[in-house]
């Protein structure tokens, strides 16, 4: 979801008093942590970024709204590849605590102390986990996550020009021609091979 779904959320769930359940990818989720983007203009080169879906809530509703993070490498520019949270001790902690799927308040759990050293550290001193979300959850190792599951019936009875123009981010991505190039763009994206990378 982008920044424009927020007046959607405000109509149909805060306005009616509503809670709501929001899956969406970990940039668009920050509510409170503001992360920084390279700006030469800037004293330090960077500048802090309030402005995504989570940013928007939380500036109306406060801590109505909160960010958990499902368990995820972090990305860390000056490394090949993303790294496990707080240098592994994240991973380490939910092992310890049995391995098993679990989900924890990083505000009142002393986990959230943990130190992060990733690219969301660029601009703060010393960030610790409980400023990047209030809470978290394990599923399983990193080694061992795998995607999703296809639903290849989603298009069936679809016009295919309609899909192309609601395709997301075709900022990001481009845009597949045909059906049969959508679906392996959709098999590359889940078969996380690049996201095994350096864990």
């Amino acid at each position: 979801m982008n920044s424009s779904g927020w007046g959607v959320v405000e109509k149909e769930v805060f306005a009616k008093g509503e809670k709501i359940l929001i899956l969406t990818g970990t940039i668009h989720a920050f509510t409170k942590y503001q992360y920084t983007v390279y700006d030469g203009l800037e004293e330090h080169f960077y500048r802090y970024i309030q402005k995504d879906f989570g940013h928007l809530l939380y500036k109306r509703y406060g801590n109505k709204v909160a960010t958990v993070l499902l368990h995820q490498k972090f990305p860390k520019r000056m490394m090949p590849n993303s790294e496990s949270p707080c240098n592994g001790k994240l991973e380490q902690w939910f092992l310890e605590q049995g391995g098993v799927p679990m989900g924890i308040d990083l505000n009142e759990n002393s986990v959230g102390e943990l130190s992060e050293k990733s690219d969301y550290r660029i601009g703060y001193e010393d960030l610790k986990l409980r400023n990047l979300a209030d809470g978290y959850i394990f599923l399983k190792p990193l080694k061992e996550l795998h995607g999703a599951t296809l639903d290849r019936e989603f298009l069936k009875g679809r016009n295919y020009e309609d899909v192309k123009r609601n395709f997301p981010d075709p900022d990001w991505h481009p845009i597949p021609n045909t059906e049969e190039e959508y679906w392996e763009y959709l098999e590359d994206f889940v078969s996380l091979k690049d996201y095994r990378k350096g864990i």
